[in-house]
């Protein structure tokens, strides 16, 4: 027996806010987007990296500071943020919250979700921001996510076609109404850069604009990538010539074998 991996139609589970309480919320949360980068993705995932990859996944993800995924054109294996508490509490203390403060997360119930979101209560709470965790049935997540009424929300995304527009455009561009737009992250230089890019007809240059508004998206938008989802397939030892594809529309049974 046998094992192959792929980083595929799972997609990238992200931790996201949204900028919609007060003015000084909404200021608040503008600086501090790094800090939820530092403390949820680098506390939460690569420095346990192994807790959540084998104990709350079963080993089936790898962490991503991208939405491009890994398999797909212009993917970047980059990470952008290293842990840093007391940086994160020196921007907790500039944004005027020495001792932290109190905020909610909303989550589906299905595992790992309830698990993953209790790991990352418990890395914020390291520098004092409450989190209160808020499970929810699809039925009732979606809908409060897309009506832009939550707080966080730790949520997963997957592609819908191999090409990095694919993920792009929902994830920079809020003039298609989707992920940016729920998130009420109006940018119109992302937004920019995936119109062009849907357009460029030179696949190099195209690939350079996904690029350049992943690393804004990364490092200055309302995400929190934490890991991109790993599909492991299970074969015989005398079955051959089988290749985990990218996704599922890429899937090629012809050329297998048997010994």
């Amino acid at each position: 027996m046998k094992r192959l991996g792929n980083f595929g139609v799972g997609g990238l589970v992200a931790m996201v806010h949204g900028y919609r309480k007060s003015v000084r919320m909404t200021c608040f949360l503008q600086k501090l987007t790094r800090f939820f980068q530092i403390l949820s993705v680098i506390n939460g995932i690569l420095k346990a990296r192994k807790s959540f990859g084998n104990k709350r996944v079963g080993g089936a993800a790898r962490p991503t500071n991208s939405f491009i995924p890994e398999g797909y054109a212009g993917f970047q294996d980059v990470v952008y943020y290293r842990e840093d508490l007391e940086k994160a509490r020196q921007l907790l203390k500039e944004a005027g919250f020495p001792d932290g403060f109190s905020i909610s997360m909303d989550h589906g119930d299905q595992t790992p979700n309830p698990e993953i979101a209790q790991a990352l209560q418990n890395s914020l709470a390291r520098v004092g921001i409450k989190v209160k965790l808020n499970k929810l049935i699809s039925a009732q997540l979606w809908p409060k996510y897309r009506a832009q009424k939550h707080e966080l929300i730790l949520a997963r995304w997957g592609p819908d076609y191999v090409d990095p527009h694919t993920n792009a455009q929902p994830f920079a561009d809020y003039k298609a109404k989707q992920l940016c737009w729920r998130n009420v992250y109006y940018n119109d230089d992302t937004s920019q850069l995936i119109q062009q890019a849907g357009q460029e007809m030179d696949n190099d240059k195209r690939i350079a604009l996904y690029q350049e508004a992943n690393k804004i998206i990364q490092t200055e938008g309302p995400y929190a990538m934490l890991y991109q989802s790993m599909y492991e397939h299970a074969v015989l030892s005398n079955i051959g010539e089988v290749f985990a594809a990218p996704s599922f529309d890429l899937w090629k049974l012809y050329p297998i074998t048997k010994k």
